[in-house]
């Protein structure tokens, strides 16, 4: 039986012959690259070949330490190879959408191209590549899936400080049930 490695070294060689078949699929792997557009090629690859429609993705420790969200119970990783490491090993990736906020989650800054800015882009891409045959071609971030990903995780977002909210609501009655001299009682009489 392959080991994990090998699974994932045959993934990028199918999928790198692939997306290279033909500019319709060369396309649509740009366009799914484009959401991850600070990774290497390789894991864009990999990325690519095992969810397509991955909108932000990072290893769960810097999920936790650098915007507060921790990775969805049962999730299952993005695997790609691990260059920092001294022999071949991989590490996983999770997207936005394997995530759910906690109380001291921060912002993710996804990446997308104001609608205002349009018409200058086109100008500057034209100037540079010539006439564009199909100008919508050049938007990646403006697809469905990208839009119900966003409206996810405002949704996610909402429905997790809802659960905050109750939560030290929930404790804060708790203390005031039990006299906890702690919480202050502004109340007359």
């Amino acid at each position: 039986m392959p080991s994990k490695l090998q699974i994932i070294k045959d993934a990028y060689n199918y999928q790198l012959e692939h997306v290279t078949q033909s500019p319709a699929e060369w396309t649509t792997f740009l366009r799914a690259a484009a959401r991850n557009y600070k990774l290497p090629f390789d894991e864009q690859l990999l990325v690519y070949a095992q969810r397509p429609d991955a909108t932000a993705v990072l290893e769960i420790e810097r999920w936790n330490e650098l915007f507060g969200r921790w990775v969805n119970a049962g999730s299952t990783g993005i695997a790609v190879f691990d260059r920092t490491a001294a022999r071949p090993r991989l590490k996983y990736y999770f997207d936005i959408l394997d995530t759910h906020e906690s109380l001291f989650t921060q912002p993710v800054p996804l990446w997308e191209v104001q609608p205002e800015y349009e018409p200058g882009i086109i100008e500057a891409l034209e100037n540079s590549f010539g006439e564009l045959a199909e100008k919508e071609t050049y938007y990646p971030l403006r697809s469905a899936r990208d839009a119900e990903a966003r409206q996810a995780y405002k949704k996610e977002r909402e429905r997790q400080r809802t659960l905050d909210a109750v939560y030290i609501l929930d404790i804060m009655r708790e203390r005031w049930e039990n006299d906890d001299p702690r919480i202050p009682r502004n109340i007359s009489g």
